[in-house]
């Protein structure tokens, strides 16, 4: 940048001039993007095009370095700057005749293995079952806050309420333990100062898993308060 004292007319002169360099660098730009065709421009090799011809390479560079008269070859490398074939096949062969091997190696075929499908099912696995459930559980569980269950007001119960493990049983059937807020919500259980067998937290939360589960067609399994 440079910074100098002149009249104004000079200083308009100046900007006049910056503007017209200016258009025509904007125009020369414009004109050579329409000219730019990105799918001609060649571009340096993918991990998978470098690793094919590394491996080719590899393959071929023995049998091209050592020549036997017992053994015929026929080889070909791969620059590693070019572009790699879509699909290649990989041919060897040996045959013995009179005392002869002849081995012949070819392009190396790269296969795309699929991998297997995933079992979304979530009863395939605890893991499974136990984030489909939390994934729904607050909000079930807040549907359901009604009489003669515990009322909704501040969303705080329905909030804590999380299944916390699911194991089998010896008989093979998941068990899904959970948890909530215990204070001050225990105190409806059986056995506890205010216990109630409508507002026991127990049987809200069991009734919400249950519903949980018949939307993500999950089988026999049973509920316990951990």
């Amino acid at each position: 940048m440079i910074v100098q004292i002149e009249s104004a007319s000079d200083n308009m002169s100046r900007g006049g001039i910056s503007g017209n360099q200016k258009k025509k660098l904007l125009a020369a730009l414009r004109t050579a993007m329409t000219k730019f065709d990105p799918m001609t421009v060649s571009g340096s090799d993918t991990p998978k095009q470098r690793k094919l011809k590394q491996l080719t390479n590899k393959l071929v560079k023995p049998f091209a370095a050592k020549k036997s008269k017992n053994i015929k070859t026929s080889t070909k490398a791969v620059p590693l700057k070019k572009s790699a074939s879509k699909k290649q096949t990989l041919n060897t062969s040996s045959k013995s005749s009179k005392g002869r091997d002849r081995v012949k190696v070819g392009q190396i075929a790269v296969a795309s293995k699929k991998r297997p499908k995933r079992d979304d099912n979530p009863a395939s696995s605890p893991l499974h079952m136990m984030v489909a459930i939390n994934k729904r559980l607050p909000q079930v569980v807040a549907q359901n806050m009604q009489s003669p269950h515990l009322n909704y007001q501040t969303g705080r119960f329905a909030e804590s309420v999380r299944v916390t493990d699911v194991v089998k049983t010896p008989k093979g059937f998941p068990s899904v333990g959970y948890t909530y807020a215990k204070f001050p919500y225990q105190t409806f259980e059986a056995g506890y100062a205010q216990a109630d067998l409508g507002l026991d937290p127990r049987k809200l939360i069991d009734k919400s898993i249950r519903e949980i589960a018949t939307e993500l067609a999950i089988g026999r399994f049973f509920t316990r308060r951990v």
